[in-house]
């Protein structure tokens, strides 16, 4: 019932921004400039100001299998406005390279909703909300499943204070942003090789990402700092899965090679402490180090 309910939502908020829209996305919709409409970045549920690049990591030693380590998300815009972003989506997570093994797949359709205009005559701030309906498939596991994802989070422009989602210069050594969200995850996990792991989970998100670049005007951004802290709690839970708690922290040094307003590419090396069971991920604690890619 209560994943009827949050993929009930997600329909709703997918539907009303959009049919309230739907003049200027048909206007918007130029499948000529498909190029200009893909986004890469390492978590597709985040706002675009501080989005995490992709991870990549291949290594085949000789003699022996290859040990792989993949976190990508690609979305491509069918509908994109001043106020309002629909598209599809995938997600890509695997991992060979630990004991706990990860090969999770993420697919289904997404907006980004900013539910008023910014100016510096009207307002200077607006709610923005991040919709996701889609189908799972966590091989490692063997579960299938279907999740609808609404998060919350507030952009601001133009403020003399450390606004979320907006950049804060304390000095001209540092450049700051930031991003706390709130959500709730409703997933329903209709096939798994253990019949006792099949059910519903209702859990409730809250989320702090903070991208912070070290004399970040004089090398262009060029060396970043970012780190995501997460905690789920599952509110209800039909499976037999009996943690209900789920920590999660990701923080990286990322140095790109290659960098521009919206595209960025480069190394990483990345600390990864706790859980995501939205996307496969098991508690485990591991180093990861790779090439980095982003297209916000």
């Amino acid at each position: 019932m209560s994943y009827r309910i949050g993929l009930g939502l997600a329909v709703a908020l997918l539907t009303t921004p959009t049919s309230q829209l739907l003049g200027q996305c048909g206007n918007a919709i130029r499948w000529s400039n498909i190029h200009e409409r893909i986004h890469i970045r390492h978590n597709l549920n985040t706002s675009k100001e501080v989005a995490q690049p992709a991870f990549f990591q291949i290594v085949r030693p000789f003699g022996g299998d290859p040990v792989a380590s993949v976190n990508a998300g690609v979305r491509v815009d069918a509908c994109a406005t001043p106020l309002l972003t629909t598209g599809l989506f995938s997600e890509y997570l695997w991992n060979t390279a630990t004991d706990k093994r990860q090969n999770t797949v993420r697919a289904g359709v997404d907006a980004e909703w900013q539910v008023r205009e910014i100016s510096s005559a009207a307002h200077t701030n607006s709610p923005l909300l991040l919709i996701q309906a889609n189908y799972k498939n966590d091989n490692e596991k063997k579960n299938e499943s279907a999740q609808a994802v609404v998060t919350y989070t507030h952009v601001f422009r133009n403020e003399p204070w450390p606004a979320p989602n907006a950049t804060w210069r304390p000095s001209e050594v540092l450049d700051i942003t930031y991003a706390p969200f709130i959500g709730v995850v409703a997933e329903q996990v209709f096939r798994a090789q253990d019949p006792t792991r099949e059910g519903t989970i209702l859990r409730g998100v809250f989320q702090l990402d903070a991208n912070l670049y070290p004399l970040g005007v004089r090398l262009d951004r060029r060396v970043e700092l970012n780190g995501s802290y997460a905690y789920r709690y599952d509110i209800t839970d039909g499976t037999s899965e009996a943690d209900d708690h789920h920590p999660y922290f990701r923080g990286a040094l990322n140095v790109f090679f290659f960098r521009d307003e919206n595209k960025s590419a480069g190394a990483s090396l990345a600390y990864i402490d706790g859980e995501d069971p939205t996307r496969g991920f098991e508690d485990q604690r591991l180093w990861q180090l790779g090439f980095t890619l982003r297209i916000k």
